[in-house]
């Protein structure tokens, strides 16, 4: 994801760009279809100051149903890049630099497909609940998901007893009590 900088006057100007998530590389696999950037960039002198947001839809797993859910991650995207090719040698031999971003004052274009990349992730919710399961108690969740597949047990269990080998029939009849220290005894 590139923005233009060359000839940019100085001031505020309005940003509203969108490229596809696999232009990007290294992008989660969650996130699919375009990512949107809209907001401001302002030149100051050397310094481009974007103040965006980011949106981008991902697939995501419900932590409580396991349900496949789409979602639209936004986030804020603010940074500085300042225009000075000598401070941006330097910054190269880096290898994680903290902003602001030097670049060359020569560049036509900011690259910022690295920090928008690092930017969605960290927005990637951390608990993933569907909206449908939001305002619903978990236990409420679980209780239907027992009945759900106590009933699947059931009939399943029900299949599973009649082709039964019959040289174990005789260990459906063992009937064990309770001790007083709580452990099974066989009666």
């Amino acid at each position: 994801m590139k923005i233009r900088v060359q000839g940019l006057a100085e001031g505020l100007h309005n940003l509203d760009e969108q490229v596809d998530c696999s232009a990007i590389d290294g992008m989660f696999q969650e996130f699919f279809g375009n990512i949107r950037l809209s907001g401001t960039i302002q030149k100051i002198r050397t310094q481009f100051v974007l103040r965006c947001i980011l949106e981008c839809s991902a697939n995501l797993v419900c932590d409580r149903s396991g349900e496949d859910y789409q979602e639209v991650v936004t986030a804020p995207f603010d940074i500085t890049y300042i225009a000075d090719t000598e401070r941006f040698l330097l910054q190269q031999k880096e290898y994680d630099p903290e902003p602001p971003i030097y670049i060359r004052s020569d560049d036509r274009f900011i690259d910022i497909s690295e920090e928008v990349r690092q930017v969605l992730a960290l927005a990637l919710p951390m608990k993933r609940v569907a909206p449908q399961y939001r305002e619903v108690d978990l236990s409420d969740i679980l209780a239907l998901n027992s009945i759900e597949s106590g009933a699947a047990n059931i009939a399943q269990d029900k299949q599973h007893s009649t082709i039964a080998d019959d040289r174990w029939s005789a260990l459906r009849n063992i009937k064990f009590e309770q001790s007083f220290d709580n452990t099974p005894r066989e009666s």
